[in-house]
């Protein structure tokens, strides 16, 4: 394989999106399309958690849901 034809290879890498901290939501990281607030609201919902009781959550870049809850950050 020659060098100039690695790139037609290589994964599109993707960034983290933050979409929740400190129990607001970040709605300019919310995308009309995926990502969007009725994504959001419908995972929380599975999971039996209000936005006001996350602390941060963020979408990994394989696209996986990540939440520290804010009752985790009292923990001493």
């Amino acid at each position: 394989m020659l060098p100039s034809r690695i790139y037609q290879y290589c994964p599109q890498r993707s960034v983290p999106i933050e979409l929740v901290y400190d129990g607001k939501i970040l709605y300019d990281n919310l995308s009309k399309e995926t990502y969007n607030d009725e994504w959001l609201m419908a995972e929380l919902k599975k999971r039996n958690l209000a936005v006001f009781d996350i602390s941060y959550a963020v979408v990994g870049t394989k696209g996986n849901l990540y939440i520290d809850l804010i009752k985790d950050q009292s923990r001493v």
